[in-house]
Formats: structure tokens, sequence, C-alpha cells
């Protein structure tokens, strides 16, 4: 099972999140994003794109 976290930027003091974009899971040196504005991206060793794709955020 992933377990991941929500991914924000940093606000001016460099610890406090500020702006959500998305959401973080990492599985040994494979981080998989999931962006707010629906962009899925799996990336592997920090560079190699392995998986980039835009869906849409539906409400169930």
């Amino acid at each position: 099972m992933l377990e991941g976290s929500s991914w924000h930027t940093l606000c001016a003091d460099g610890d406090t999140p500020c702006r959500f974009l998305g959401y973080k899971f990492e599985n040994g040196n494979t981080t998989y994003y999931v962006h707010q504005d629906g962009l899925l991206e799996v990336i592997r060793n920090r560079d190699e794109v392995l998986v980039r794709e835009r869906g849409s955020w539906r409400k169930e």
C-alpha cells in the first residue's frame, strides 16, 4: 500500500505550508504526484518521467 501526504509550497518562513499543490506518494526511488489541477506524474530517480497524464477530479 502506498502512503503519502498533502503537498504544499512553503511560506516565507521556510517551514509553514502555504499553497496546496496536491498529493505526493513515495515508494523506493519512485515518486507519485497527484497535482491539484488533475495532473498525475510518476517520476523515478528524481528525473525519469514514467507517466504524465492529465485527468480531472470528480466528486462521487
